[in-house]
């Protein structure tokens, strides 16, 4: 891959951005039956583009001080990948300002896979590093702890 090539050369990187990977299957509530058969069955599955092995290779590759942005458009997905960002050693950077982070108008456009999982009780992406985009729910990781 890229990140491992970067890692190797020992030429490490300023910053990576993983966006809007193609979501993998939702949890049973919303499972494969009643969607695309072909997603990746889930986080760790070599077919999701956010997996934590990535997250790992980005960790190597990323300078410290460096910046991953995650971005996706399913709000379970964009936690998923931020709590594998942080397993994997990323810390937290406060987001840039941006739009407000409820509204509405934005919840008129809630995926049924959002709504499910809002409904759900699942972790929401707002608030502290969490910035709402025009793609999504973006999150900033930067730095290592050391």
């Amino acid at each position: 891959s890229a990140l491992a090539a970067a890692a190797d050369d020992h030429r490490p990187l300023a910053s990576a951005l993983i966006a809007c990977p193609t979501p993998y299957a939702a949890a049973a509530a919303d499972s494969r039956s009643s969607g695309n058969s072909q997603l990746p069955e889930g986080l760790e599955s070599d077919g999701f583009l956010g997996q934590p092995r990535l997250l790992r290779a980005a960790a190597k590759a990323i300078a410290p001080g460096g910046t991953l942005l995650l971005s996706s458009n399913a709000e379970d997905v964009a936690v998923r990948m931020s709590e594998a960002a942080l397993a994997a050693g990323f810390g937290l950077r406060p987001a840039a300002a941006s739009s407000p982070h409820h509204s509405a108008s934005r919840d008129a456009l809630l995926s049924r896979r959002s709504r499910r999982w809002r409904e759900a009780g699942g972790q929401r992406a707002v608030g502290g590093a969490w910035r709402i985009g025009a793609s999504g729910w973006e999150r900033g990781a930067g730095g290592r702890w050391g």
